[in-house]
């Protein structure tokens, strides 16, 4: 918790490598809100198809020196000698190497990052308990509630996936889902990222669930830097690259803000807008 905590906010990145599966972790969303990224690394950031080949290759063409970090040979009974150094830090010890996107949001939010991913063709698959929802097929490949299955989540779309998404998007703000779309990512590369927003609860996980090379990295401004990347979706808006119309479904007044948070409320709209004018 320390390490994440000590990263700068807005690009930040604490990579964790040690490992225990007897506690959860804790931490407060806003730390990954504010633009810190969480990840664990059990390869190293490795992909066994392509990175351990060119490990290989580069260590027999004598570009890498691994004996550096060999500080002990022993043989196998001596193991547990072996293992008494690791434990007081006597030795270097080293780790063998060895899009689906997801969304769990509010209808608004659903809408948003449908369309996003359709844009980069990715291939889409949303979450939400909203039936309601289900009109966002426009920009959705596939649907799942969780409502339906009995399995969590994760284990359903693990399942169809094989495996698990390569990235999820958590738009809801409860430290649950939070858990949810993080072991719903796919070992190895997975990435999840927090939009939610809550300061009630810590989130909490089972380090191995980032050991295991998953990313958990927070969002406020969408990874947008204000003076460059404004502009230009400003632009994009205006050569109508983005849509934005399409998640407008109410037009109302001042005096019907009431109204329209209970709309809100109730999931019956996605963005309304309030005209201070009665006209």
């Amino acid at each position: 918790r320390s390490a994440l905590e000590s990263c700068v906010k807005g690009w930040g990145v604490s990579v964790l490598v040690g490992w225990t599966d007897m506690y959860d972790f804790a931490a407060r969303p806003i730390q990954l809100i504010a633009g810190r990224t969480w990840k664990g690394s059990l390869f190293g950031g490795f992909k066994s198809k392509d990175g351990v080949p060119e490990m290989v290759k580069a260590y027999l063409d004598k570009k890498v020196k691994l004996d550096e970090f060999i500080t002990h040979k022993m043989t196998l009974g001596e193991v547990n000698d072996a293992i008494e150094l690791m434990k007081h830090g006597k030795c270097i010890r080293t780790v063998e190497p060895g899009s689906h996107v997801l969304c769990l949001a509010w209808e608004l939010w659903v809408w948003l990052q449908s369309w996003a991913a359709k844009a980069a063709g990715a291939k889409r698959i949303i979450v939400d308990i909203n039936p309601e929802v289900e009109k966002a097929k426009v920009f959705v490949t596939e649907f799942v509630n969780p409502k339906d299955h009995t399995k969590p989540i994760s284990q359903v779309l693990a399942e169809m996936t094989d495996g698990g998404v390569d990235y999820s998007l958590e738009c809801v703000g409860d430290v649950q889902v939070m858990r949810s779309a993080l072991e719903s990512c796919i070992k190895g590369w997975g990435v999840s990222v927090i939009v939610g927003w809550t300061d009630l609860h810590d989130f909490a996980t089972r380090p191995v669930q980032l050991i295991s090379g998953r990313t958990l990295k927070g969002s406020l401004l969408g990874g947008f830097k204000c003076k460059d990347d404004v502009p230009e979706m400003v632009k994009a808006y205006l050569d109508k690259k983005v849509k934005l119309d399409e998640f407008i479904t109410h037009k109302m007044t001042l005096g019907e803000v009431n109204d329209a948070i209970e709309l809100m409320k109730h999931g019956k709209c996605i963005r309304t807008i309030l005209s201070v004018s009665p006209q």
